[in-house]
């Protein structure tokens, strides 16, 4: 992506209002906890919000009905798109365009990811995955616009 049109839209992504307040805050708490901290931390306020999402969003009988309420949810708050994959033995979760390397800086993206970790999880588990299958951050691309997980064992 050339980078006055990544400027652009990571300018888009997140308000005037939190654009200076959350690197600083980024910065303090990496400066004050381990990444295996603010990762577990992250991951469990992601927990907290695919609970409250599952609230309002509608009844799924498939992947792709999934696939469309989830985009649904993160269309309203511009958060981006996701795409989800079965594969053998193994969901794969590709979140497109989440603000969190606008948000706290591309560096964080080691632990910010634990957010969409604990999200897609508890909405996962709350669907009626079982309790041994977790969320976990593969990848990501370098400006944070492609995150890729894994959902299984």
């Amino acid at each position: 992506m050339d980078a006055e049109l990544e400027d652009c839209f990571r300018a888009q992504q997140l308000s005037a209002q939190w654009a200076f307040a959350l690197p600083a805050l980024a910065e303090a708490m990496a400066g004050s906890a381990t990444e295996r901290e603010l990762k577990a931390l992250f991951r469990q306020a992601g927990q907290s919000m695919g609970e409250a999402a599952v609230d309002v969003m509608p009844e799924v009988d498939t992947i792709s009905d999934l696939e469309a309420s989830l985009n649904a949810f993160w269309h309203v708050r511009r958060w981006g798109r996701v795409a989800l994959d079965e594969r053998k033995g193994h969901m794969e979760i590709v979140h497109y365009a989440a603000p969190l390397a606008a948000a706290f800086g591309e560096s964080s993206l080691v632990w910010t990811c634990g957010l969409l970790e604990g999200f897609y999880e508890a909405v996962l588990h709350a669907l009626g995955a079982g309790d041994g299958l977790a969320v976990v951050a593969e990848s990501s691309d370098a400006e944070g616009l492609v995150l890729r997980f894994r959902f299984g064992r």
